[in-house]
């Protein structure tokens, strides 16, 4: 799923922003239940 959002706030001075700085990708995974392995891989935005 992707966002739809153009703009984000800062977490910190809560001012918006539609610059894209870069991206970053993050990895999580679990143990196995029942056999199958479980993963997540995240593609986040970074704002100027």
């Amino acid at each position: 799923m992707l966002s739809k959002n153009k703009k984000s706030l800062c977490p910190n001075c809560e001012e918006s922003s539609s610059k894209v700085h870069s991206y970053y990708t993050r990895k999580f995974a679990d143990l196995p239940a029942f056999g199958k392995y479980s993963k997540i891989v995240l593609r986040a935005r970074k704002f100027y």
